[in-house]
């Protein structure tokens, strides 16, 4: 129903501070959900780091050009951790991070 683009990298506090918050969402809402983290690394190895301490189990992407990324800069990305949430047809329909992602969800599909 929806995608997550996250853009992240490892070196970002607050990007490893909301992976948590992030697995918890993905593991209620994965049926409806896609999360995908697009990393704004320069280093492999730092990214490779994370990704193996973290087993975060959504795809993970990096082209490790940072900001100068093709997709960070035609997004204007600008700051980290920087969400966007996605609709059926790849409209934007918000912006945010974890928190904004779970109220959506939240609001969406309460039980």
């Amino acid at each position: 129903d929806y995608v997550f683009p996250e853009f992240w990298a490892s070196w970002c506090g607050p990007c490893l501070a909301s992976i948590p918050q992030l697995k918890k969402i993905y593991a209620e809402y994965s049926d409806k959900l896609e999360i995908v983290s697009i990393s704004l690394d320069t280093k492999r190895a730092s990214w490779s780091n994370v990704l193996e301490t973290q087993n975060m189990p959504w795809p993970q992407v990096s082209d490790f050009k940072g900001f100068d990324s093709k997709i960070a800069k035609s997004l204007k990305i600008k700051k980290l951790p920087t969400g966007l949430l996605l609709d059926k047809q790849g409209v934007v329909i918000n912006m945010g991070g974890t928190t904004m992602l779970k109220f959506f969800m939240q609001s969406k599909y309460s039980k």
